[in-house]
């Protein structure tokens, strides 16, 4: 995946198996409000996401019934792997 905003989302939505709206995802991920939002917007047309409207805000959790949710929780669950000159993998290996 390109999108580092799109890794941390997914990494929270289907590894750490977290939900929120927009901004408390943005937060948890430490992005932009924008860019969790398009992200967001993104992972729910292709399905990863399901969204759901909670009181004036849409709240995302994972989509556990998308045919691929078993292959996607086996990608999230693997170790980033270390390549060079890759800060992404080494910001989120801690």
């Amino acid at each position: 995946m390109t999108s580092k905003a799109r890794r941390r989302l997914l990494d929270i939505l289907w590894r750490q198996d977290l939900g929120g709206s927009t901004t408390q995802l943005a937060t948890l991920a430490g992005i932009g409000f924008a860019s969790a939002h398009r992200e967001l917007q993104a992972m729910q047309a292709a399905g990863l996401a399901a969204a759901k409207r909670e009181d004036r805000a849409l709240t995302y959790r994972a989509n556990r019934a998308h045919p691929l949710a078993n292959a996607l929780r086996a990608l999230v669950a693997t170790p980033t792997q270390r390549l060079a000159g890759d800060a992404d993998a080494r910001e989120l290996r801690g």
